[in-house]
């Protein structure tokens, strides 16, 4: 990825990513993931606020800006199972979303205001005790569904993808961005 990047023609990648184009003061694309800006030089990736880089947030922001069709998102919400060729990261990604309601169980106020300052924005879902809508990347909507337990079920949780997020992502990599949320919010 890295060194499809470096070779890459910066200001095409980043209108296709709808990512913002900078010639000074160095030639770069600066990106705002789950609420964190990275600038993407092409050898190096900066952290707006001078904090270290996860290593697999170099790879999704890499991968996001190099993969990027310029498709527009759709408002098409699918689970991540619907997706192609998810079956090898089906549960592992399952896994991820349901450990934040069950940490939060019978604390939802809580963990709104926790969603809220992820970045989250809550927004009305009759099927949910819960709705937030994450923007992760600039084309990679999210929209974590939350269920508090009851006298039937326990808390659990859905995390809903734009259908077309794969011109954007691949499978692994949603699998990471869902961790990365959870453990934030965790």
């Amino acid at each position: 990825l890295r060194a499809e990047f470096s070779k890459a023609n910066l200001e095409q990648l980043a209108a296709k990513s709808q990512t913002t184009y900078r010639t000074e003061p160095e030639e770069s694309i600066d990106v705002t993931f789950l609420g964190r800006d990275f600038h993407l030089r092409r050898d190096e990736i900066l952290s707006g606020d001078g904090g270290a880089i996860d290593f697999w947030v170099e790879v999704l922001l890499l991968m996001y800006v190099t993969r990027a069709s310029g498709a527009s998102v759709t408002g098409d919400w699918v689970a991540f199972k619907e997706l192609p060729n998810t079956i090898s990261k089906f549960k592992t990604f399952e896994k991820w979303v349901d450990r934040v309601p069950r940490a939060f169980e019978g604390r939802f106020e809580e963990l709104e205001k926790a969603l809220i300052e992820q970045g989250g924005e809550v927004i009305r879902n009759e099927s949910a005790d819960l709705a937030v809508r994450f923007q992760a990347l600039p084309r990679v909507p999210l929209l974590l569904l939350l269920w508090d337990a009851d006298a039937d079920f326990p808390a659990r949780g859905s995390l809903l993808l734009d259908r077309d997020v794969l011109d954007y992502l691949d499978q692994e990599a949603l699998t990471f961005l869902a961790e990365e949320l959870m453990r934030r919010l965790l």
